[in-house]
């Protein structure tokens, strides 16, 4: 539900705001939604909006779960981040990202989209990208962000990844 939403934004918020201006190794996870602009030709705006908060609020729990947390939300993309910290070595923060990353691909196939085609809606793809790396921690306007060639280069191989597919 979207307290769930709530809540691990405010968990993410504070992690940021307790390391501001630093820099930090981390993996980005960025998970965008394929294909939401034709979506819009078929599903009225209600639908859609439904869909993406669906999609959003269950690869919001699922990065949580692998100990990451959600940067924040770009249209119908979630922008995640595993920080090497108290949960996290060097070593595993890599390997939950991308357990993370099938974990996704699994929910989506196998669950979002089989209850999205049982109610007449079309199935969902999705890209992942993950990078790993050095990122600043920074405070923009009154909200923290991540600074960096990481997350940058996250968002660029993006568009590398097929539809339903992950590049690392």
């Amino acid at each position: 539900d979207s307290y769930a939403q709530i809540f691990l934004s405010y968990l993410s918020h504070k992690f940021l705001v307790e390391n501001q201006n630093q820099p930090r190794n981390m993996v980005i996870l960025y998970v965008d939604l394929v294909g939401s602009t034709a979506l819009t030709a078929i599903l009225n705006p209600e639908e859609l909006s439904m869909i993406v908060r669906i999609f959003c609020q269950e690869i919001s729990i699922c990065i949580s779960r692998y100990f990451g947390y959600v940067l924040k939300y770009a249209g119908d993309a979630v922008i995640g981040f595993f920080p090497e910290g108290s949960k996290l070595s060097r070593e595993n923060l890599y390997e939950h990202a991308i357990k993370c990353a099938f974990y996704m691909e699994k929910l989506l196939n196998e669950s979002i989209n089989e209850i999205l085609f049982q109610n007449g809606y079309p199935k969902l793809k999705s890209r992942i990208a993950i990078d790993a790396g050095e990122n600043q921690i920074i405070i923009l306007g009154s909200e923290p962000d991540l600074l960096g060639h990481v997350i940058s280069r996250a968002a660029k191989i993006m568009s590398k990844a097929p539809p339903n597919n992950i590049v690392i």
